[in-house]
């Protein structure tokens, strides 16, 4: 699977380092983002399937601010969110995303739980 296909969005670069390490002992590439006003040049281009989500970026976007974006445009990119915060997955937010949403993972999170999650995401 060619690396633009998959993003990640975190602040966090150790948590963006992390995620590209996991996957890469998957052979899944990806690529990562600190921000969502950079990650959506990229979406924007039409090559993305996946986008790892944070919901809590602490940028001028949120990360619902991307699910938002993703619904508006009537985007068929799924979203893996990814968080450490379970309140932050409201089942207002489920039931609103509910067709981009492809599943939940929280931090910190087992190896095998990420892959599995991406890997059914991208139908693999």
């Amino acid at each position: 699977m060619a690396s633009n296909e998959i993003i990640h969005i975190d602040d966090d670069e150790a948590i963006r380092d992390l995620v590209v390490a996991v996957l890469k002992t998957a052979n899944i590439e990806i690529l990562s983002f600190p921000d969502a006003e950079t990650a959506l040049q990229k979406i924007k281009s039409g090559d993305v399937r996946l986008i790892i989500l944070d919901m809590k970026l602490h940028n001028k976007f949120e990360g619902e601010d991307v699910l938002k974006w993703l619904s508006g445009v009537k985007s068929r990119i799924k979203v893996i969110i990814l968080t450490a915060n379970p309140s932050e997955i409201s089942s207002k937010l489920k039931s609103e995303y509910s067709s981009l949403v492809s599943e939940c993972v929280m931090k910190p999170f087992e190896p095998k739980l990420l892959i599995n999650a991406v890997k059914k995401a991208i139908g693999k």
